[in-house]
């Protein structure tokens, strides 16, 4: 079994709000300078993505970039992925640990943030809180849990091709 790590709940609090509070120029070139801000690392620079350290190790977050030039999204892994092909008794532990990670993240998130203005159940659950310009929100996939900032626009596209 390989051993979970998490944010701890003040750097959640920290991100959630520096994230509804985020305010650059979403401009890919700009990307460095939001990195550096917020003490992570560049993993990997691709054209469509910037994969990040955020603490939790390589690709542990990313920036999404939309033609080459317009930053689009941004993630932030919560805690270290569970294995994906796991079985059994080992698959059930990892569900019901990514169940309570999801509950603290957005319990965290919310504590900074309100009351959140759209909850998305499912396989995949999101709590989001939308903002102007644009929404922060908290996902679990089936390994990890992300807390993201998007903005408003992409997400609607996102939203209508899932």
């Amino acid at each position: 079994m390989t051993e979970k790590a998490i944010l701890p709940d003040d750097r959640i609090g920290e991100l959630a709000t520096a994230f509804r509070d985020l305010d650059w120029s979403w401009s890919a070139q700009d990307v460095p300078d939001l990195v550096a801000s917020f003490g992570w690392s560049v993993h990997v620079a691709l054209k469509n993505t910037v994969w990040l350290d955020d603490g939790l190790g390589p690709a542990s977050a990313d920036v999404k970039i939309q033609d080459g030039a317009r930053a689009v999204m941004i993630n932030a892994a919560t805690c270290t992925s569970v294995d994906p092909d796991a079985t059994g008794a080992q698959a059930a532990r990892d569900r019901s640990w990514l169940r309570d990670e999801f509950a603290r993240v957005a319990g965290l998130a919310s504590e900074r943030l309100g009351a959140p203005s759209a909850r998305i159940p499912g396989d995949e659950p999101e709590v989001r809180w939308q903002g102007a310009e644009t929404t922060v929100g908290v996902r679990s996939s089936e390994v990890r849990v992300t807390l993201f900032v998007a903005l408003n626009d992409y997400l609607k596209t996102w939203d209508e091709e899932a």
